[in-house]
């Protein structure tokens, strides 16, 4: 297991800051420019060079192992690369404050976090002054709305050690529902839709489809559906970018 950088919190930018972030609210561009990332002896990023534009939606495809996974890492300033330059809104990623970069970054792993406590404070997460009215229209973007007032308590469910009360997909939501309160204009995700049923996958899109537009994304996805609405695709080999289609179509 390739180590994170110290002072990553283990689910990467769910704590709030305190200080103001430098950042500007718009979507940002960026770039990789022949970024190396080795761990032990084994490189795994080679040389890698792309470019997101502002507001764009790119999707890095590629088998296992392959690097897709380390990109969102270095973005997410869990990884230190050695070689190369990473840009996010023109800065070198190494020279923003980690406290902006987390004000800028909603993040959705591949497994969803939860913690026990309610519904309502797993939504809120990181955003210590999110009323109840923005946490259910983050809850009702998200798909979570309905099965949330389902429950016994609804927002105010309490939720066990990860959630386990809950499904895959249910937790999948409510993990959406936190990424879009906080309202990032960089959003991440890694395979956001690899174990949930084909019902909850389909509400997954649904929801990222009315909430990406405007901000830039880069996703990890073996999802048809999400590569194909994507405006470049990113396809790794062995830590290499193999093909990068052009963002043209885009327009």
């Amino acid at each position: 297991e390739i180590p994170q950088e110290e002072g990553a919190d283990a689910c990467g930018f769910d704590v709030a800051d305190s200080a103001p972030s430098p950042i500007a609210a718009l979507p940002p561009e960026v770039s990789f420019e022949n970024v190396s990332f080795r761990y032990e002896d084994k490189k795994v990023l080679d040389s890698v060079s792309f470019q997101i534009p502002p507001g764009r939606k790119a999707a890095l495809i590629g088998p296992s192992g392959s690097g897709k996974s380390t990109i969102l890492n270095v973005l997410l300033g869990l990884y230190g690369y050695q070689d190369g330059s990473v840009r996010v809104d023109d800065r070198e990623l190494r020279s923003l404050p980690v406290n902006a970069l987390r004000r800028m970054i909603s993040f959705v792993p591949q497994d969803p976090w939860l913690f026990p406590g309610t519904i309502r404070e797993n939504i809120a997460l990181g955003n210590r002054d999110a009323g109840l009215e923005n946490v259910i229209r983050a809850a009702t973007l998200a798909n979570a709305h309905d099965f949330i007032v389902k429950l016994p308590n609804g927002y105010d469910t309490v939720l066990d050690e990860r959630g386990s009360n809950l499904s895959g997909g249910e937790k999948q939501r409510i993990c959406l529902a936190r990424a879009f309160l906080k309202g990032g204009s960089l959003l991440l995700l890694d395979e956001p839709t690899s174990s949930v049923d084909g019902e909850s996958e389909k509400l997954i899109v649904q929801a990222l489809n009315s909430y990406c537009p405007g901000r830039t994304v880069v996703m990890v996805s073996h999802n048809a559906e999400m590569c194909a609405d994507a405006d470049i695709v990113l396809q790794l080999e062995d830590g290499r970018l193999a093909s990068a289609t052009p963002v043209a179509s885009a327009e």
